[in-house]
This record gives structure tokens, sequence and C-alpha cells, in this order.
């Protein structure tokens, strides 16, 4: 999980999709990291700065949060559980093995609200934000044009929609398992 947290390849995958979907101005977001530094250390996310747009785009069907295929709770559980277990189960000797599970379980969760709760929501707002103004520019726009906009942002920013396969999200747990 450290390995996975660190290796960048979420970070890079939503940061060329919001530069796929707003282009070279979405640089000096992708390249701002004092204010993902701000956002994680001040709890101070996009996402409630921009309540209308927020409410408006998840109407329109934008999916901001976890997604199914993100088990972000699963593996921060069972990781801070590993750690239980190793101080609970070596008397004496417990507490010095689980310091490294710690300090794993610190770096993920640190991880997973960089690139979810910062990054991940904040790029898919943005984006959904100015193509919606993009294509306000000529007129009046639709509400099916909003919920097609707010469809091709959940697109390109993947996710696997289990629902759109027919797999329910219990079938899915299942299959985690």
């Amino acid at each position: 999980m450290f390995n996975f947290s660190l290796s960048g390849f979420h970070g890079w995958a939503l940061s060329e999709s919001y530069l796929g979907n707003v282009g070279v101005k979405g640089l000096k977001d992708v390249l701002n990291f004092k204010k993902i530094y701000d956002s994680v250390k001040n709890n101070d996310y996009d996402i409630y700065k921009k309540d209308i747009v927020v409410k408006q785009a998840i109407k329109d069907g934008l999916q901001v949060g976890a997604t199914l295929d993100v088990q972000r709770g699963i593996a921060e559980n069972l990781i801070n559980n590993v750690g239980k277990f190793l101080e609970n189960s070596i008397p004496g000797f417990g507490k010095p093995f689980s310091m490294p599970v710690k300090v794993v379980s610190k770096a993920t969760e640190l991880n997973n609200k960089v690139l979810w709760d910062v990054i991940h929501n904040n790029y898919k707002i943005n984006a959904y934000e100015l193509l919606i103004q993009n294509e306000s520019k000529n007129g009046n726009i639709t509400e099916e044009k909003r919920k097609e906009i707010a469809q091709w942002v959940n697109d390109s920013f993947g996710g696997l929609a289990w629902e759109n396969l027919g797999i329910s999200p219990s079938t899915k747990k299942t299959f985690s398992r």
C-alpha cells in the first residue's frame, strides 16, 4: 500500500484527465502544490467553496467523493487493524512492531486526502464548471446538455461504473473480497 500510495499513478492520471478537459490553462491548478497542501492542512476544499456549482453538478449526475472502485476505507481499516493486531498479539514487543504500520497508515491517509478529497473532487468540479461555462457562451444551456457534460466528466476521470455493467454494489463487494 505504501508503494502504491507513492507511485503517483492516480495523481498523474487525474491530472491528465483534467488537462484533457480544460487545456493548458489547467496547468496552474495541476502545479499549485501550495493550494493542495493548504487544502489538506486546513480541510479547506473547493467542493465547499463552490456550493452552488457542486449542487448543480451533482443534480446533473456528476459523481464526487469516493467511487465504488476506490476502496479507500477498506485499505485504511486493514492497515490500522494490522497495527492493532501487532500491538495486542505480541506482549511487550508489539508496539515497536506496529510503528512501521502506523507510518504506512498515516501516509495512506494523507495520500487519500490529497488524491480523492483535493485533486479528484477539485479537478472534476473545475472541469465541469469550465465546460458548462464554455457551452453557455453559445446561449442557454439545456438540462440535457448539462447532464451530458456531467457524464462526460465522470467518464473522462475514470472509475469503473459497475452499475452500468449490471453489477450491484453488494456483488462488487463480494468479488473484491
